[in-house]
């Protein structure tokens, strides 16, 4: 075995490391999709008008592709107040859901990352003896692992600010909504109680 077969190991395991890298970055992308929506200045043009002209001015406001679009779109074509509540409630479950998808991803693309590194190691080993292989893929392996457990934590900072800002806007949007059932939304209320305790 000579210096090829050396870097031809290393390669593979900086390869996997880098894979499972971007997978757990992945997360991150996911939740980012929720972010960026100029909050504090749709909350004051929110403010400013009344429930039918929030809901014209945010779909105007918003792609399709948003959350923001779809909520307003499906409580203009619901004229009952207490189902505008369940939408707004159906939509605050569904946004939750899609937060929380795909918060697993850092975690498992850094256990594949660290048997993948292992595997490589060990076959570099088995195959050349001690020698820089090993070394090589703890460094690629470690550089890995770090990597997915930064993509998991700046994720959940991520979706915790995400949430407060969905939060103030659905409550800038449909707040007396909430008034009128003497309770605020569901969702917006487990959250809102979470944050209290805090």
């Amino acid at each position: 075995m000579d210096l090829r077969d050396d870097v031809l190991f290393l390669v593979l395991s900086c390869a996997v490391a880098l894979a499972c890298g971007w997978g757990a970055w992945g997360y991150v992308r996911q939740v980012a999709r929720f972010g960026g929506g100029g909050g504090i200045r749709r909350r004051r043009e929110l403010c400013r008008r009344s429930l039918d002209e929030r809901l014209a001015w945010l779909q105007a406001e918003t792609t399709a592709d948003r959350w923001e679009h779809e909520l307003s779109r499906r409580l203009a074509a619901e004229p009952n107040e207490r189902q505008r509540l369940a939408v707004v409630n159906e939509t605050l479950a569904a946004v939750d859901h899609e937060l929380g998808a795909s918060q697993g991803w850092p975690r498992v693309a850094g256990w594949i990352c660290a048997a993948g590194c292992a595997l490589s190691g060990v076959a570099g080993v088995l195959t050349m003896g001690l020698r820089v292989v090993l070394l090589g893929t703890i460094v690629a392996a470690v550089a890995g692992i770090v990597v997915c457990v930064a993509a998991a934590r700046h994720g959940q900072r991520l979706a915790t600010r995400a949430r407060d800002d969905i939060d103030a806007l659905v409550a800038a949007l449909v707040g007396e909504l909430g008034d009128l059932e003497g309770d605020l939304p569901q969702r917006r209320q487990m959250r809102w109680r979470r944050r209290g305790r805090r």
